[in-house]
């Protein structure tokens, strides 16, 4: 047991990291996140069933709903941006209070002082910036369990069992992936043990308290893996792998690197954890030592990208593999090098806030048009331009769905494919309500140009690409036009604009943001 000392040391700690990097929030009304539009509009629509028939509720009982279920409930008391940006200080005050109490519970004192030097990226991380809060709340969780299975391990009792088990049913409730992580490494640990007898005193002390959260889980697989006939349309991701090169890009970006190369200076901190971990790969506790770390870096490398319908796969192992390297930092480092990486948190929390807010100025930009469309419109969004301050996250990927909040228009971007989520269609979408089908088209016929060089290389006569680009424009406006009364381009080009059909009238237009409207 740690001293008091050492424990408000921790709190401290904490504290610094969570004010650099939670800052910038006070400044935005809803972060300027890449799924959380998205989330919204589906609580929007779950709040109000009747507007929306073509969906149906799941319930809240179930992984990844952490998020929903507070903006559901908490929304009409305080408000849906401020329960948003409740959440998202909470997941980004989960990671700067445990961080420093994980390393401390494993390394001591001077670890936990070395390691926040370098953890800083990891409370404002990639998954933070994507939106993918359940998520990015489920790793703390994971780490606390973690912590509460090694004390099990080292002294079993009733009590820690019981602390461990409603850990992790709460790990489960964030985000599956972390807690199947948990046990594949209790898993790794125990098979690694020398003898038979070790074996099992490690497995009779470690497996109890999995066993809540592991049934939790086994429900979870079975009802995402039995719903996959769901009404998804071409919402569904296919198994996708990934070349090694962007596997090492990924290792940093897709949890250090913020939004743009104002974010940069987080590479010093991913190359000392490097180093230490290199140079002290024995040295680390043993839910995370040489066996169980390397199984972590194994199944990084061999796992997909995008597999049974779950998109970025293998880098959700990256957190894990971040925080091995984290608990084998030195137990004090030189004045220099403690310097320079306090300047880099410095510059990262500077630049980070920078971004937030020229992204939130981005998304306002988009959402600008809400008083020219209707309640309860039905709009073609198309949407030319995903990101365009962010170079790391598609900061406008599910901004349409600011829209549903606002106007209760129909909903595109709501992951609705899978019984596994809090809603579901109760009939394929079409087309233009597909955000899958929708990017494809958009990134086909954006250009004449473009739309011509690619069908040319895939045997099209140039003299018929002009007359084939118009087709398939004609196709999607066949298709959308009679359904939808409203058209919302953002960023369109001047070929994409020359397409639109007969009838529809400038309604609003400010910088990169064009509505039409007809009647």
């Amino acid at each position: 047991m740690r001293s008091p000392s050492d424990r408000r040391l921790a709190t401290l700690l904490g504290a610094v990291l969570f004010v650099g990097a939670a800052w910038p929030l006070l400044f935005v009304r809803v972060p300027p996140y890449q799924d959380l539009w998205g989330h919204l509009a589906m609580v929007t629509i779950m709040a109000h069933p009747d507007r929306y028939p073509e969906f149906v509720a799941t319930g809240f009982f179930k992984t990844n709903a952490a998020l929903h279920a507070f903006c559901f409930y908490a929304g009409p008391v305080i408000g849906l941006f401020a329960a948003a940006r409740l959440f998202a200080l909470g997941v980004l005050a989960a990671g700067a209070f445990v961080l420093p109490r994980f390393v401390l519970h494993f390394g001591g004192r001077g670890r936990m002082i070395v390691a926040s030097l370098v953890a800083w990226p990891m409370v404002h991380n990639w998954y933070v910036g994507m939106g993918m809060l359940n998520f990015a709340l489920s790793i703390p969780c994971s780490l606390v369990l973690l912590v509460l299975l090694d004390r099990q391990r080292a002294a079993p009792s009733i009590g820690r069992v019981a602390a461990a088990a409603a850990m992790g049913v709460v790990t489960w409730y964030a985000h599956t992936f972390p807690l199947l992580v948990v046990g594949f490494l209790v898993v790794v640990h125990v098979a690694s043990r020398g003898e038979l007898r070790s074996a099992w005193r490690e497995a009779r002390a470690l497996v109890p308290p999995l066993v809540p959260a592991g049934l939790l889980v086994l429900l979870s697989v079975a009802h995402h893996l039995t719903s996959i006939d769901a009404p998804a349309g071409g919402m569904r991701e296919h198994l996708q792998l990934e070349p090694t090169l962007w596997q090492l890009y990924d290792v940093w970006a897709h949890w250090m690197y913020g939004f743009t190369p104002l974010g940069a200076s987080t590479l010093l901190a991913a190359a000392a954890l490097l180093v230490w971990a290199v140079r002290r790969w024995r040295d680390a506790p043993a839910l995370l030592g040489p066996w169980p770390t390397a199984a972590l870096l194994a199944a990084f490398v061999v796992c997909p990208y995008v597999a049974f319908d779950w998109g970025f796969l293998g880098s959700r192992f990256i957190p894990f593999l971040w925080v091995a390297a984290l608990v084998r930092v030195p137990e004090r480092v030189g004045r220099p090098w403690a310097a320079a990486l306090a300047a880099a948190a410095v510059l990262y929390w500077v630049g980070n806030g920078v971004d937030v807010l020229r992204l939130d100025r981005d998304q306002r930009e988009f959402i600008a048009g809400t008083s020219a469309v209707p309640e309860g419109a039905r709009v073609a969004f198309l949407n030319f331009s995903t990101r365009v301050t962010s170079k790391n996250t598609w900061s406008l990927e599910t901004v349409t769905g600011a829209y549903v909040v606002a106007r209760h228009t129909n909903a595109l971007d709501v992951w609705a494919d899978s019984a596994s989520q809090p809603i579901v269609r109760r009939v394929p979408p079409r087309r233009w309500e597909d955000p899958m089908r929708m990017r494809a088209f958009i990134e086909s016929v954006r250009t004449r140009e473009g739309f011509c060089a690619a069908r040319v290389d895939q045997g099209l006569d140039r003299a018929l690409c002009d007359a084939a680009w118009r087709a398939e424009w004609a196709s999607f406006w066949r298709e959308a036009a009679p359904a939808c009364p409203y058209v919302l381009m953002f960023d369109p080009t001047d070929d994409a604009r020359s397409q639109l059909p007969a009838g529809y009238a400038l309604r609003f237009h400010v910088g990169r943001l064009w509505i039409w409207g007809r009647g």
